[in-house]
């Protein structure tokens, strides 16, 4: 007697179908970069609308320490970190740890980073009760942007704009 020893055609066709079936819920559920970039955009938005309020409204801190005004800069060290901060000695710009009181600290995902521009980081500021908008320690009356780039393909980006005028995050 002849014994088979090979798998036979509905088994090779089970199993390339189960194969197939992985690798198009596989390749579905990987997002886009423009997805991932969308997604941090509104992300960062919404912080940087978190300190706009908190300075319209005079938000004080658990802490008790009172200051000038909410702002918040990007990349601080690592191309994709920034930083909600509270403005304590009144230069409406960060001054690092030791001398802005840190509130929060967020991350973009790894396929994100904020853009420098002339090799420095970006800085906003609202001042209290006006929410008026510095950008790296002066007041501003045209758009400032934070620009988000994408480091799957860094022809991708997206703009955070802030008025200087109205104090409009858009």
């Amino acid at each position: 007697m002849k014994k088979n020893t090979g798998f036979t055609l509905v088994e090779v066709m089970v199993v390339t179908a189960i194969i197939a079936l992985s690798a198009l819920l596989f390749i579905t559920r990987q997002r886009s970069p423009e997805k991932d970039l969308e997604n941090n955009r509104k992300q960062m938005i919404s912080v940087i609308e978190q300190a706009r309020n908190y300075a319209i409204s005079g938000y004080n801190i658990p802490s008790g320490i009172v200051g000038y005004g909410y702002g918040v800069v990007g990349p601080w060290y690592e191309e994709n970190k920034y930083i909600l901060y509270l403005d304590i000695n009144g230069n409406y710009k960060y001054d690092g740890p030791m001398n802005d009181s840190d509130i929060e600290i967020y991350y973009l995902d790894n396929k994100t980073n904020i853009q420098r521009v002339s090799g420095l980081h970006r800085d906003i500021v609202f001042s209290l009760y006006e929410g008026k908008a510095y950008a790296d320690g002066a007041q501003f009356t045209s758009d400032y942007n934070f620009t988000l780039v994408s480091t799957v393909n860094s022809a991708l980006t997206k703009n955070i704009t802030i008025n200087g005028v109205t104090s409009q995050i858009r």
